[in-house]
């Protein structure tokens, strides 16, 4: 809690989990994993920040088995090595704080670790049975600076501001009037989408809330997104925001003024129990809740800043299909008096989905080692965990060396990704001198290549491709087949898991409920059991399974009608969730069912129906086809007629 109020400060947390990055391990008596978090979104506190890492290691351990950790180059713990005790050797936790001194706010932050470890055992191990290792559940804890005074975070540090940490077990809710407007939903389901995608593969505690709004607030202790019509908020939600209703738009603190089609985006306290943290995007009308929604996201470019914004942008240009990802790491830095055999930098990126079987390329410079005491004799490069390509090195070589290594884009995941470089060392033992500076004083710099997006795939893997697409032709419908709460709320767990997997801030969406009929430049979303006629009945014919209530399911598939791609998310009352939530699994295939528990298990596809295949072809290639059939069967009866011979 803040020191002047019951208000908890803004935190920002990531894990080795939500990065991509998973468990970290490394092998041998002494190996070093440097490890790259990204910067937090804002300005930092004077204290408060901390890693928290979750760790095992060899046992059979003796004296002079230790860890070396640092932050940027700046040790952690104030005796360092920490010498590493066989009792906790099958896992322990520790955690260090980490002041503004030694962290960075605009740039990466290093974290590096070496174990040391001098084994025991009989006979001696050998180096790859000598391993120390980071569970992913490891973390940093950004503690983002507030104002204090009993007021309210500021809106740079959304949605941080908002969103649980690791220690605690509350619920954001994005929560809209009762029965919202087209509009509203559509927000709102954007919203979601967005707060999985900067929350990464760690899918945050979020839901959509559509009924009894006031109540859900009323009840305390529970973060929330207050979004919709400025007249259609909770009255306690308007007296809080300090805003009101004025003749061309919307008053507001100190004078300010909204126009009728700018929208509002304020940071709040609860005005029930005047502790927890609420963020309202609102305006007078459709035009200026859209504008909010838009700025809350990041897509109009409206900065976020202080306790409120007026958001006067609509929508920018989307930004450019990503096409590479930089590559800037340090190269093998001294961290004690042992050289090690191993040193593994990983960093963590974001990828959209990919053409699975089209070709990535890597490409690294790797810098001249002759002026370290570090110079490794094998590089390799791992994504994922999974080796992509590996090189012998000339340790005393004088010039640098350029490396490309192709793989398939299967090996690329939508979302979070990791990306390490191993280096191996020739034997350890002592060095000549211990010391912190970096190795030849250059960078590995590079580029990741990926290729094409998967143009109309329907396989699951390719999400959210296209319908999280700003450049798609197609823009998205999300349709649910009825007007219940938990249909719409399972919609907003849809968009949250998408968003999860998404690479950029998720675009516009529309939103129908019940519709009897899709519009044909639309792709679609569609979550629930199907209806008993319309479009939504004729697509669910041409789904490979039967959508059911007792069991959920994924399924996507090119729409024959229309040439649009379909995602529809199935199931009851005890599964439509479980599905929903799903989709931030790894998928494969073009259909899946997931039980009541989340299990997940592959559906196989049968041949589409002749039906189908033959709307699929379209009336003039079918046309074509029958001429086709017709010319060759008047060929084969001239062949086999007999002939009259000549008299």
């Amino acid at each position: 809690m803040s020191a002047d109020s019951g208000t908890p400060p803004p935190v920002e947390e990531m894990t080795l989990d939500s990065l991509g990055l998973g468990a970290q391990t490394v092998y041998g008596p002494s190996g070093v994993m440097e490890i790259y978090f990204p910067a937090p979104v804002a300005r930092l506190a004077s204290s408060g920040s901390f890693v928290r890492l979750f760790f095992s290691y060899s046992s059979n351990l003796v004296d002079g088995s230790g860890a070396v950790i640092t932050m940027n180059g700046q040790p952690l713990p104030l005796h360092n090595p920490v010498p590493l005790s066989n009792s906790t050797a099958p896992g322990g936790l520790t955690e260090y704080p980490v002041g503004p001194d030694v962290l960075s706010d605009q740039t990466t932050n290093r974290l590096r670790i070496q174990f040391t470890m001098r084994s025991s055992a009989q006979p001696t191990p050998s180096p790859n049975d000598l391993f120390g290792r980071l569970d992913g559940r490891t973390l940093i804890h950004y503690q983002l600076a507030s104002p204090g005074g009993g007021r309210p975070a500021g809106l740079e540090t959304y949605p941080f501001s908002l969103l649980p940490t690791s220690e605690q077990d509350t619920t954001l809710g994005v929560v809209v009037p009762n029965q919202p407007d087209p509009e509203e939903a559509g927000s709102a389901l954007r919203v979601l989408a967005d707060l999985g995608y900067r929350a990464g593969l760690r899918r945050p505690n979020a839901t959509l809330v559509s009924e009894d709004g006031a109540g859900w607030l009323a009840a305390g202790g529970r973060p929330a997104v207050v979004l919709g019509r400025f007249d259609r908020l909770p009255p306690q939600v308007q007296a809080a925001s300090g805003w009101k209703p004025g003749d061309r738009g919307l008053t507001g603190p100190g004078g300010r003024t909204a126009a009728q089609d700018d929208g509002v985006v304020a940071a709040l306290i609860s005005p029930w129990d005047h502790v927890t943290p609420l963020v309202v995007a609102t305006g007078a009308n459709d035009t200026a809740l859209a504008k909010a929604a838009a700025a809350l996201v990041g897509s109009s470019r409206v900065p976020l800043s202080s306790d409120s914004v007026v958001a006067g942008k609509a929508e920018t240009d989307p930004p450019a299909p990503i096409q590479s990802v930089p590559i800037n790491v340090s190269s093998p830095q001294d961290l004690g008096a042992t050289r090690p055999s191993r040193y593994r930098s990983s960093l963590a990126f974001a990828a959209p989905p990919v053409d699975s079987e089209a070709t990535t390329q890597l490409e690294l410079h790797v810098p001249p080692f002759r002026g370290s005491s570090l110079k490794p004799n094998f590089l390799a490069a791992e994504l994922n965990g999974q080796r992509v390509g590996g090189t012998a090195i000339d340790p005393n070589g004088s010039d640098g060396r350029n490396l490309e290594f192709d793989f398939p884009g299967r090996m690329l995941r939508a979302g979070n990704n990791a990306l390490t470089i191993d280096y191996q060392f020739q034997t350890p033992g002592p060095q000549a001198v211990a010391g912190g500076t970096a190795s030849a004083g250059n960078n590995v710099t590079g580029s990741l290549t990926l290729p094409r997006p998967p143009f109309q795939s329907s396989d699951l893997r390719s999400l959210p491709y296209p319908f999280f697409e700003n450049s798609s032709t197609h823009r998205t419908m999300v349709a649910v087949t009825d007007a219940t709460s938990a249909t719409l709320g399972a919609a907003g767990d849809v968009m949250l898991s998408l968003g999860t997997r998404s690479a950029a801030t998720p675009p516009r969406v529309d939103m129908v409920v019940q519709p009897r009929t899709l519009p044909a430049s639309s792709d679609a979303i569609v979550v629930g059991v199907p209806p008993a006629s319309g479009d939504l009945a004729r697509l669910a014919r041409t789904l490979p399974l039967p959508v059911a209530e007792s069991i959920g399911s994924l399924q996507q598939i090119s729409d024959p009608g229309g040439g649009r791609l379909v995602l529809w998310v199935g199931g009851g009352k005890d599964t439509l969730g479980a599905a929903a939530r799903a989709l931030a699994d790894e998928l494969r295939g073009q259909a899946v069912t997931v039980d009541g528990s989340g299990h997940i298990r592959a559906a196989p596809v049968a041949a589409a129906p002749a039906t189908t295949r033959i709307a699929s072809i379209g009336l003039p290639k079918l046309l074509a086809v029958l001429a086709g059939v017709l010319l060759a069967l008047t060929l084969g009866l001239q062949l086999v007629r007999p002939r009259s011979h000549a008299e």
